[in-house]
Formats: structure tokens, C-alpha cells, sequence
């Protein structure tokens, strides 16, 4: 298995490089393009959400203290946003911080075994789904460029531990092989739970391209 040095450097590469193709050749803006490599460099470290004691887990819980305020926004109903004033604001991003960093990272700590569902690729469709209804603000394109890369970022992880769990030296594979690049397993609820989600907001997205103008298709 990669340790956290590797797959911040192959996440960061990874996510950068896809963010550049998106800027030149999917049409994203610089700043559109920023926010994917981060987004990207974020989901690489996703996958050890099921082990938040960790220092990716750590890090990654910081980040998304600080993100999911940001990206949950737009979705604010604006006649309460109107009404906040400085104070409101500083309160609703300290909250929101604590209750991701503290509360849900407990949240993980009890209920998530390491290697888990995390480790699969259900969970990084689930986590491209996420991305997508997120940008909702943006064009379609755009939502799917900066939610393709969070996926790319989110399997670099997995790749590079399958990789890492192969001695190449000593022409031996470890027991952890196969364990990251799998779909669950049926036996687990976890499992179960992630293809429900899956399911879920596939449905969600489909629901929201349905009601897309066709325009929309015929300019990208």
C-alpha cells in the first residue's frame, strides 16, 4: 500500500495534469480549472475517509471543513442569505467546520473499517456523483470535466495501492491486492449502502439532465 507522501504526490500530479486538459481542451475557465485540481488533488486522499485518525484522513477532513461550506452556498436559500450579516457568516463557516472536522470524522471513526468500501470503485463514481451536483451552478460540460477529474484523482489512490501492494523486487504479491480496485463485497452492508447511494443520485443527475434545455447537448 502507498503511504501518504505517494499518493499526495500522485493525486496532485494526476489532478493538476487533468485540470490543464480541461482548461485546454474541455473549455474550463482558469478558475474552473483551479478548483477541479484541487478537487481532484482532494479526492486522492478520499479514500482513506475510512481511516479520518490517520494524517490523510486528518488532512482531508481539514479540507473538506473547509470546502463543504464554501460549495454548499449556492445552495443556500437566498432569502437567508440576503439577511446574514458578517457575524452570521463567521458563525455558519466555524460550525460548519467543526461539525465536518469533529463530528463526522467520530462519525467515521466508529462506523468505517479501513480498506473498506472506501477502497472501491462504487465509491469513486459516488464521489464524481457528489462533484457533479455540487457544481450545479455550472454548465453541463463543466460540472462533468471538473467531476470526471475528482474520479480520476479519487482512482489514482486506488491504482497506486494495488501497485504498492506488488514487491517488485521480490516478485511477491501482498495480501492487500486486489482489496482497492474492487466493487465491495455482497456480504458487507457497506457495500449495499454505497450501491444504494449510487443508485440514488444517478437518479438525482438523470433527473436534472432530463430537464436540461437541449441546447445545452448541442453546444457541447
Amino acid at each position: 500500500m502507498a503511504d501518504f507522501q505517494h499518493h499526495l504526490i500522485y493525486g496532485v500530479g494526476m489532478s493538476v495534469t487533468c485540470a490543464a486538459v480541461g482548461h485546454f481542451q474541455f473549455g474550463l475557465t482558469p478558475v474552473q480549472a483551479g478548483a477541479a485540481a484541487i478537487l481532484g488533488s482532494a479526492a486522492s486522499l478520499a479514500p482513506d475517509l475510512d481511516h479520518p485518525e490517520g494524517l490523510p484522513g486528518r488532512i482531508l477532513f481539514e479540507i473538506l471543513g473547509v470546502l463543504i461550506p464554501i460549495v454548499t452556498l449556492p445552495h443556500l436559500p437566498w432569502e437567508y442569505k440576503q439577511q446574514f450579516a458578517v457575524e452570521h457568516w463567521i458563525l455558519y463557516f466555524c460550525l460548519a467546520y467543526l461539525v465536518v472536522r469533529f463530528f463526522l470524522g467520530y462519525l467515521f471513526t466508529k462506523l468505517m473499517t479501513h480498506r473498506g468500501i472506501f477502497h472501491s470503485l462504487p465509491a469513486a463514481c459516488i464521489c464524481g456523483q457528489i462533484i457533479f451536483l455540487w457544481m450545479s451552478q455550472l454548465l453541463f460540460m463543466a460540472r462533468v470535466t471538473i467531476a470526471t477529474i475528482a474520479v480520476i484523482g479519487y482512482v489514482t489512490h486506488l491504482v497506486a495501492d494495488e501497485v504498492y501492494s506488488v514487491d517488485w523486487k521480490g516478485n511477491s504479491i501482498k495480501r492487500s491486492f486486489g482489496s482497492a480496485l474492487d466493487l465491495g463485497h455482497i456480504s458487507e452492508f457497506s457495500t449495499w449502502l454505497a450501491y444504494g447511494i449510487l443508485i440514488s443520485l444517478g437518479y438525482i443527475i438523470f433527473q436534472q439532465v432530463n430537464a436540461m434545455p437541449m441546447v445545452d447537448f448541442r453546444k457541447f
